[in-house]
């Protein structure tokens, strides 16, 4: 069979290709070939000039193996005490790597700290960044194994980078660490799988890669897109990408239209899609906003990569915790300040994907519109603090009455509106009949008796909102005329 990949020798390890050769059934041979790690490090340093590359491999795979008599051939890796690099000696790329000033002085700074000896101790990517003398640098750890599919050692990098000191205050520098650093190790990744086998395993193993990404990750023209990890279909609620496809052609359009967020509002005549238009402004600007399946809205820093001459890989790091204070995400965007109903700006923002959920369960929209009953005598007769506890008591009782599939959104004063999943116009009528009763039952904490008069609607997808909510609005005022304390449908 075919064996590509990192193998430890009695001599000497490196990465080998064995290729049997197979003629009308008959194994009659194979092809074995080696390439050394010099070898990948200058194709590497070719594409990252600015980066130094070094092969830390495990002592199972070195001196373990070699005979005693090559044990020259290696010297303890200064980053951990179980792991070898190549002799200087032997080995142009280390000599390169400890005459560089820059990376001992990063050696010394780091080298001792128990964090980074545990991660190395994991057998696993990471990266880490350090800053020194007003400069940036990230060293990432790329972590490969051998024939066996065994931990064999890590390709380090070791590359300046000053972007991270301008965004460090603004965007939390280990986001922003997470989007480098992926990029860097897809794009390592990518280099190393080209010396293997063929390109059908090479991109198996990636799609793998990116699945164990916990951010979103997509490859995308900017007009269609061939490939989503599966945190995507995770945060979107779908099986797989044709699925996705079925009510959507472009991640793009799910973008919430917000001032503070990039949306396609934003793209100009003169770009043709979403990505050409995020690459035309400042990076700490590439900022989006989408709902998950529970309908709760994230923010997310986008990172483009060229993958080809036609495609891009996009990727959406969720940073809703650092936004959620300066953009009031969530419950200070979404919910009203008083009563904890959501507001008329969520509506705005929310009603289309509220509504392809229902269009989903194979339900039409339905409003309730309702307000209290002689609100003002209540403020007049018993002070604001009163009716301002009426208005939480109300909400508070109605939530508890509601679905999970329901949203109770205070309208303005007194009015609130609740949208419904519903079948027929019967249906909607029943739910607001249920919550006049029970409204008017329950016993306020500072006012005898409270009711209110709803007016509903329904209309199917091809009905503009504004059409349902005006005509709701309409059977409102009909049950206030003919006498409040009821329902109009």
């Amino acid at each position: 069979k075919t064996v590509t990949g990192f193998e430890g020798g009695k001599i000497y390890p490196g990465y080998r290709y064995l290729f049997p050769i197979i003629f009308e059934g008959d194994h009659l041979g194979s092809v074995e070939f080696s390439i050394s790690f010099e070898g990948i490090e200058d194709k590497l340093k070719s594409l990252m000039p600015e980066s130094s590359f070094q092969l830390m491999m495990t002592k199972e795979s070195t001196i373990d193996r070699v005979f005693e008599w090559h044990y020259s051939f290696f010297q303890q890796s200064d980053w951990h005490e179980n792991y070898f690099v190549e002799a200087p000696s032997l080995s142009s790329v280390n000599q390169d790597i400890e005459a560089n000033s820059r990376i001992q002085l990063l050696l010394k700074q780091v080298k001792e700290s128990p964090v980074l000896k545990r991660a190395i101790e994991d057998k696993e990517s990471f990266s880490f960044f350090t800053i020194d003398r007003g400069n940036g640098y990230f060293i990432n750890f790329l972590e490969f194994k051998n024939t066996d599919n065994k931990h064999a050692g890590y390709i380090l990098s070791y590359t300046k980078h000053n972007a991270i000191i301008a965004l460090e205050g603004e965007y939390r520098l280990y986001k922003l660490l997470t989007i480098f650093s992926l990029f860097v190790v897809l794009f390592l990744l990518a280099i190393v799988l080209k010396q293997m086998a063929s390109a059908k395993a090479y991109h198996i193993k990636l799609e793998r890669f990116i699945d164990l990404q916990s951010s979103i990750v997509i490859l995308s023209n900017g007009k269609k897109f061939t490939f989503a990890n599966r945190s995507f279909y995770d945060f979107f609620g779908f099986k797989d990408l044709e699925a996705f496809k079925q009510k959507y052609d472009c991640i793009c359009e799910c973008f919430v239209v917000n001032d503070h967020f990039f949306s396609l509002d934003k793209v100009k005549e003169d770009e043709e899609q979403w990505v050409e238009s995020l690459l035309n402004i400042p990076a700490r600007k590439r900022i989006v906003s989408m709902i998950d399946q529970t309908k709760v809205a994230h923010a997310f820093s986008v990172g483009i990569n060229t993958f080809d001459e036609q495609f891009y890989v996009v990727n959406f790091t969720d940073i809703s915790d650092t936004m959620i204070e300066k953009l009031q995400l969530e419950k200070q965007a979404t919910r009203d300040e008083l009563t904890n109903a959501y507001n008329r700006a969520y509506f705005k923002n929310s009603i289309k994907s509220i509504r392809s959920f229902y269009e989903d369960q194979k339900l039409d929209t339905g409003l309730i519109f309702f307000d209290i009953d002689h609100f003002k005598q209540i403020n007049d007769t018993y002070g604001h603090d009163i009716g301002d506890s009426v208005l939480k008591e109300l909400v508070k009782r109605v939530q508890t009455k509601l679905r999970a599939s329901d949203h109770l959104v205070r309208w303005g004063g007194e009015e609130f509106i609740v949208a419904v999943g519903s079948d027929s116009l019967e249906s909607v009528a029943k739910v607001a009949e249920h919550l006049r009763h029970d409204i008017e039952s329950f016993s306020f904490a500072n006012v005898e008796k409270v009711t209110c008069s709803f007016g509903v609607a329904i209309g199917s997808s091809d009905t503009p909102i504004e059409s349902i909510i005006s005509d709701a609005d309409k059977k409102l005022y009909e049950a206030k005329a003919a006498g409040r304390n009821q329902v109009q449908k």
